[in-house]
């Protein structure tokens, strides 16, 4: 192109000089449009770059997106999942509580229905120890005594009443008494049973042929026993003779008073230890 210059130059008479200087001028004019011509394609090269990076980096981007998506999805299945296995999990939960508390307000009734059946119980031998009282009211003041003790009856009679002192084998005339009208109200109450226990102080025994006062007072209530049993018929299946020796005192053996008081015959009566049982098992099978 400088020589093109220089031609049209040369032919227009134009001075060497001058066509020198124009001729350097357009070659730096056109170095200069090279750079900006490699410039430009620098910089489309890096705008490419660029935008391949982009491209990559929105490819990137995408396939994360999807993962993440796709991890949500998961996620909510899961969610889904655990909800319901929540739900059926609530409903046989509530569906136990339910069944226990069901449980325990028939255990409840049941429990009730035993104490009420105990407290009957209680309420029978109350009755009954009241109408004791009512029936040896005819017998002498102060040589009998009824007792409420542990839902169980307490008929005490003094030595007086039953034997002269040392006496085992047979039983005084109010005593016998006293015996009939307790084997009267015994033969209205069948299934009550009694335990007829012979008690004494700790004094030395007036007959030297006996052991000790245990045997003594297992005399004594065998004989009050016998006597039930043969004239007056009480059932035998019903009744059990002990003796208790000095061993329950109802008072202390210090002075005459408390060893008359501990001097007696008490007769346990209490209901058959099948009876409660009995009902209680009935009452748990409604």
């Amino acid at each position: 192109m400088v020589l093109f210059l220089l031609a049209i130059f040369a032919s227009s008479c134009v001075s060497k000089k001058t066509l020198q200087e124009t001729a350097t001028r357009y070659e730096g004019e056109l170095a200069a449009l090279r750079d900006q011509l490699y410039a430009a394609q620098k910089e489309i090269g890096s705008l490419n770059l660029h935008l391949a990076e982009r491209r990559g980096a929105n490819s990137a981007l995408t396939e994360v997106q999807d993962k993440l998506q796709s991890r949500i999805d998961a996620l909510e299945k899961e969610l889904q999942k655990n909800s319901s296995q929540a739900q059926t999990q609530e409903k046989s939960l509530n569906y136990r509580i339910a069944s226990k508390d069901s449980l325990i307000e028939a255990q409840q009734t049941a429990i009730e229905a035993v104490r009420e059946a105990i407290r009957e119980s209680a309420r029978e031998m109350d009755a009954f120890a009241g109408v004791l009282r009512d029936s040896f009211q005819r017998h002498p003041a102060g040589q009998w005594e009824v007792q409420l003790l542990e839902g169980q009856a307490v008929l005490i009679l003094s030595e007086p009443l039953l034997f002269k002192s040392g006496v085992t084998a047979k039983v005084e005339p109010l005593g016998l008494a006293a015996l009939k009208t307790l084997a009267d109200i015994l033969a209205q109450y069948p299934s009550l049973f009694v335990d007829v226990v012979g008690h004494h102080d700790n004094q030395p025994l007036p007959r030297k042929v006996l052991a000790d006062v245990w045997d003594y007072t297992t005399l004594r209530a065998n004989t009050v026993v016998r006597t039930m049993v043969r004239d007056m018929e009480l059932s035998p299946g019903r009744v059990l003779a002990a003796g208790k020796g000095p061993f329950a005192p109802r008072q202390s053996n210090e002075t005459a008073t408390g060893q008359a008081a501990n001097r007696r015959v008490e007769f346990v009566i209490f209901p058959s230890a099948n009876a409660l049982p009995k009902k209680i098992l009935e009452l748990l099978s409604q």
